[in-house]
């Protein structure tokens, strides 16, 4: 690869929340950003005597890594790569030596759940199954079981952070499945940052806040009024009622002026 003179900025830009990170390359060209949140980005270089190239809609899953060539080309004006113009946007996602899997936020919205688990999506991959463990206590195992092993022989991660208890190796109580953003799981092969674990690696991202204000609402009702009669039930209308109802609202936090003010005490006489 050519030599670059001057060197050409790089700026990887998060299209929901404009957070942005900033980079050169070296004398061969190459650069690197690590350690950035999933999500979808824009990527910008400029260079002196170069069209400035801009990709946008190159999506990061948790644990990718993308290789994202960007060719230049000799002007002053913009060069959008948005539509795959002249081969300019080339990315792929690396190949890693870990078995893994992603499950995204259209499967944890709209797979069907039970008891609002989200790590029980994990069991959507081929190589997880359920695991029957006893529970030691109030302490329950991670409910999967990766290639035979016990379900307290599992990694759960939760933004980077160990969420497993050590006392009786189970996974601490979680985040509700409405913060979740997406997870992976990890069968074998782990990769440098995971460890302490002879099963499988569950590792979450949650939700953050964005540009735009969103949120949700919900409600799961289990009612003996509409719902079927279990055959084995001892008595003619078992009074089983469940119910599950919430919200979450996100959004941005805005910088307002602030206003001194004096707080004036007054004692009794």
């Amino acid at each position: 690869m050519a030599r670059w003179w001057p060197t050409p900025a790089i700026t990887v830009r998060n299209a929901g929340t404009n957070a942005s990170r900033e980079a050169t390359t070296n004398d061969d060209g190459y650069y690197k950003i690590v350690n950035l949140p999933p999500g979808e980005y824009v990527i910008t270089v400029k260079a002196t005597n170069y069209k400035t190239a801009v990709v946008s809609a190159v999506k990061l899953t948790i644990g990718q890594t993308v290789n994202q060539d960007v060719p230049l080309e000799i002007g002053d004006l913009t060069r959008d790569c948005s539509g795959d113009v002249g081969g300019c946007r080339r990315w792929l996602r690396l190949p890693t030596p870990q078995s893994a899997s992603v499950v995204d936020q259209q499967r944890i919205d709209n797979l069907p759940i039970n008891e609002r688990n989200y790590l029980s999506f994990a069991l959507t991959t081929s190589t997880v199954s359920r695991d029957n463990g006893r529970p030691i206590g109030p302490a329950p195992t991670t409910g999967l079981n990766f290639g035979g092993q016990r379900g307290r022989s599992n990694l759960v991660q939760v933004d980077g952070a160990d969420n497993t208890d050590n006392s009786v190796n189970a996974s601490r109580s979680t985040v509700s499945q409405e913060a979740v953003q997406e997870f992976q799981v990890v069968s074998n092969s782990f990769a440098a940052e995971f460890g302490r674990s002879s099963g499988g690696v569950v590792n979450v991202v949650t939700k953050s806040g964005t540009n735009d204000l969103h949120g949700n609402v919900f409600g799961f009702l289990r009612h003996k009024s509409f719902q079927a009669r279990n055959a084995f039930a001892p008595i003619d209308d078992p009074p089983f009622t469940r119910a599950q109802y919430g919200g979450t609202l996100g959004g941005a936090f805005k910088r307002t002026g602030l206003t001194s003010f004096r707080i004036r005490t007054k004692t009794a006489p």
